[in-house]
């Protein structure tokens, strides 16, 4: 039957002397303070941000206003306005052939 090895005696020789802990709490450590470094340096740039959308989001028909298009996106616009608490704008940009929309989308 074969012994199975704990992770820290997987642990270099020369690391083991190096560490002034049990290997496995030495790196339980290491961990610890990495994950607060990572987790502060992730957090600074949240706090300094303006909320998002900051501005009206504007969404692209590709086909003349009044048609089934506009109407889909208006009625889609005015039900992610009232769950998001934010304005939607339709901007209907027709013409060759839904070019113009998607280099406005671009």
């Amino acid at each position: 039957m074969s012994r199975l090895t704990a992770p820290h005696d997987q642990i270099a020789p020369a690391l083991r002397a190096v560490l002034p802990l049990h290997p496995a709490r030495a790196r339980c450590g290491v961990y610890g303070v990495l994950a607060a470094l990572l987790l502060s340096v992730c957090a600074a740039p949240a706090v300094a941000q303006a909320p998002y959308p900051n501005r009206p989001v504007k969404i692209i028909a590709p086909q003349a206003p009044g048609g089934g298009v506009d109407l889909v996106g208006r009625i889609i616009a005015d039900r992610l306005g009232r769950t998001m608490s934010q304005s939607f704008v339709i901007e209907n940009l027709a013409g060759a052939g839904g070019s113009i929309a998607t280099q406005a989308a671009a």
